[in-house]
């Protein structure tokens, strides 16, 4: 685990490349569900990598919804987009779309959507993401090693979300290797448009039918703050804790606070952000499809101490990245 709680190193996505025949263009953004926090991070960090390279930038809201997906894409490709963005979009769900992108001549770019060790989804013209599967099974080490006795777990999912199911195997093997023996790892599910009001309510059905638990995983931040809830609402603030994902600033408080939420792995979000622009750039100059790695660190109470948990320049810390794909992209 110490491994990931310090500084972190750039890891280039390939050679510098001359963008002057972009300057001026259009990309687009679409978030699966832009009220999840962390996305709203990421959207922003590529809009700032598009202002800086001199292009422009358009966030589309999916609202959680396929339609609206597919609606996103169809408006970029109306309005002549340069390049097309989609941060947690199974291809699956687009597949028509991408099709139509491809036709246009216009490259989409997978963010957060696989594991940063598999290929790009089909459709797509390359990705920016992290290691879902070593994420959670930092997570189980922390669990692990920070628990007298088995670990009795809870993973709440979003299937929809499919690369989630790389940080619950993530967790599972996680817990299978470094647990001794008697522990184990159930999974609820809920929906992307209702997860909100399912997890609280699956959360405290699943306390009451397994009092024994002791963690809950919950597949990202966002959903990590309505878990939190559930477990204070059923009285077990103080036996039951939390680890997720993402690294935004309300679930660090809550760790720095030891308000349930003991420890969170989080990959730069600005960063990914940064990182799906460049592939972007890298895509419409005729680069073959490949996955942008961001690197992971594990966040508890003890290296929080003393940060300023607004601010991912102060939590991610060792990497000038934006400094990095400047010269990548030939600006300075």
């Amino acid at each position: 685990m110490a491994k990931y709680s310090g500084d972190l190193t750039f890891i280039p996505p390939g050679k510098p490349i001359d963008i002057t025949s972009l300057k001026g263009k259009t990309v687009w953004i679409i978030p699966s569900d832009l009220s999840i926090p962390f996305m709203q991070t990421v959207a922003n960090g590529y809009k700032e990598a598009a202002a800086a390279a001199g292009l422009d930038a358009v966030v589309f809201d999916g609202k959680g919804s396929t339609k609206e997906y597919n609606r996103g894409i169809q408006q970029a490709i109306g309005t002549k987009a340069a390049a097309i963005a989609l941060i947690s979009i199974r291809s699956s769900f687009v597949s028509g779309a991408l099709k139509e992108a491809q036709s246009a001549k216009i490259p989409v770019i997978g963010v957060s959507t696989i594991d940063a060790h598999e290929s790009p989804q089909e459709g797509t013209a390359g990705a920016a993401t992290f290691d879902y599967v070593a994420s959670g099974k930092l997570l189980a080490a922390y669990a692990v090693a920070h628990t007298p006795g088995p670990v009795r777990a809870v993973f709440s999912h979003v299937p929809e979300f499919v690369e989630l199911e790389k940080l619950r195997s993530g967790v599972e093997s996680g817990i299978e290797e470094y647990c001794s023996s008697n522990c184990s790892v159930a999974t609820i599910n809920s929906q992307v448009a209702t997860f909100k009001t399912q997890v609280p309510t699956q959360v405290q059905s699943e306390l009451k039918r397994k009092p024994d638990t002791n963690w809950v995983f919950p597949a990202f931040d966002g959903q990590a703050v309505f878990a939190a809830s559930a477990v204070r609402q059923a009285g077990k603030g103080d036996s039951i804790r939390i680890g997720s994902i993402n690294g935004v600033k309300a679930n660090l408080d809550l760790i720095k606070n030891g308000d349930v939420q003991v420890v969170d792995v989080g990959a730069s979000n600005t960063w990914q952000g940064w990182a799906a622009f460049d592939r972007a750039l890298r895509a419409m100059l005729g680069e073959p499809p490949a996955v942008s790695e961001v690197p992971i660190k594990l966040f508890d109470k003890e290296n929080l101490e003393g940060i300023d948990t607004s601010s991912e320049d102060a939590l991610f810390k060792g990497a000038d990245y934006r400094s990095e794909y400047k010269k990548l992209w030939e600006l300075s």
